[in-house]
């Protein structure tokens, strides 16, 4: 019997890793958290994030199933030993978290054209009790960035916009715009 179910694991697990089928888990819109598989989309990389804003596949008691940004609240998955986690906005889209605390910052991608079109990462930063969401587009190599593109944002907090305005902090890269929200929620929020 135990080799039995030994195999049928085994099969399982392989089956789920021929299909790309990673580790995860999602938060349906009532708060429950179920541990399942999803499949990473096929293509590049950054063709598998833009797949994976729009919808998930997992596989639920033996089919496939898609669920929208309508549907669930949040998933995420573990891939090289590192957990992803996409949340809904605004049940539109699903949106990479880079930070939650007070304020919540995500990052998607926006393909400007269908087919080979340009593809723009976008930052999300919701602020508490603030139904606005506000966006940052990516520029360039130097600055992840552009300090005059900020400086209306985080005009609620002297501090933040001293730093942009002086050049105290260059955001040049995801981890020092996650280290500034960090900043910006500790002095202002």
């Amino acid at each position: 019997m135990k080799i039995k179910l030994t195999l049928l694991l085994l099969l399982f697990g392989a089956l789920l890793s021929a299909q790309n089928y990673l580790p995860g888990k999602y938060v349906n819109n009532q708060g429950e958290t179920i541990v399942t598989a999803i499949k990473e989309p096929d293509g590049l990389p950054l063709i598998r994030t833009l797949d994976l804003q729009k919808e998930i596949t997992i596989y639920d008691n033996g089919e496939e199933r898609k669920l929208s940004p309508k549907d669930i609240a949040s998933f995420s998955y573990t891939k090289k030993d590192k957990e992803l986690t996409f949340d809904s906005i605004d049940g539109l889209i699903f949106g990479q978290r880079l930070y939650k605390g007070k304020a919540q910052l995500h990052k998607c991608l926006v393909q400007t054209n269908q087919g080979y079109g340009q593809i723009i990462r976008t930052y999300l930063l919701r602020k508490p009790n603030d139904a606005t969401m506000y966006k940052m587009v990516a520029h360039g190599f130097s600055r992840l960035l552009d300090k005059d593109d900020m400086m209306p944002i985080f005009a609620d907090c002297k501090s933040s916009q001293d730093k942009l305005q002086n050049d105290v902090i260059k955001i040049k890269d995801e981890d020092k715009l996650v280290a500034f929200i960090v900043d910006y929620e500790s002095n202002c929020l």
